[in-house]
């Protein structure tokens, strides 16, 4: 695999699952004095979200059950249904402009995101947002990003009513070197140490103070 970045991308949003909805955003609040701005309702899937605006148009996602959904008939994403009451720092997200050439391109550098597909949420103004990702890695357990390529939307960053900082993300995984590789590859500079399991750690500043997200 390439120590060389084979795609242009950048860091697009965190994915913080949280068991409970309106648990996990009070729960954001009160540690760092943002009021997340809703985002929207994954159709289908039993889940919805809420957006915190960060740094260099990201933003960091805060995803967990709908309650005016029904049960959904496969598992929700994310792992949302085995998070046993904690909240975790599940994985994130790069952008990029072509998904297709990017995905191409990193599988010759020998990491497979997969193939692209579509996904939407429907909006709380009415209308629905639509958006191109990869699946998110097996192995990776969630250090390895998932690409995502928003077309000519709007990004999500721009909804945003609130804002906070993010301080640093880095992370750990068994194989660390198989995951600076594919960091590298992606062109990503954050620090990966070794660890038993695989986990991401952000820091996240607001008006009342920081916060520390965990896997």
């Amino acid at each position: 695999m390439s120590a060389q970045p084979v795609i242009e991308c950048r860091l697009d949003h965190l994915v913080w699952a949280v068991p409970d909805l309106e648990q996990g955003v009070e729960r954001l609040h009160d540690a760092i004095g943002t009021e997340p701005t809703e985002g929207g309702r994954h159709v289908g899937l039993g889940t919805a979200n809420y957006l915190v605006g960060l740094d260099a148009d990201a933003y960091l996602e805060v995803v967990g059950p709908d309650a005016s959904q029904p049960q959904p008939g496969v598992e929700r994403p994310f792992g949302i249904d085995r998070l046993q009451g904690r909240p975790r720092l599940v994985t994130f997200a790069v952008r990029v402009d072509d998904i297709e050439a990017s995905a191409e391109a990193l599988a010759r550098a020998g990491f497979d995101p997969g193939p692209p597909f579509a996904m939407q949420r429907a909006l709380p103004s009415g209308g629905v947002l639509s958006w191109r990702l990869t699946r998110v890695s097996e192995w990776g357990g969630g250090v390895v990003p998932f690409l995502i390529e928003w077309g000519d939307n709007v990004h999500p960053s721009q909804s945003c009513a609130s804002h906070a900082r993010l301080d640093q993300l880095r992370a750990q995984h068994p194989d660390r070197e198989r995951v600076r590789e594919v960091w590298s590859a992606m062109g990503l500079q954050h620090v990966v140490s070794p660890g038993p399991v695989a986990r991401l750690e952000a820091t996240i500043t607001g008006p009342r103070g920081s916060t520390r997200l965990t896997g």
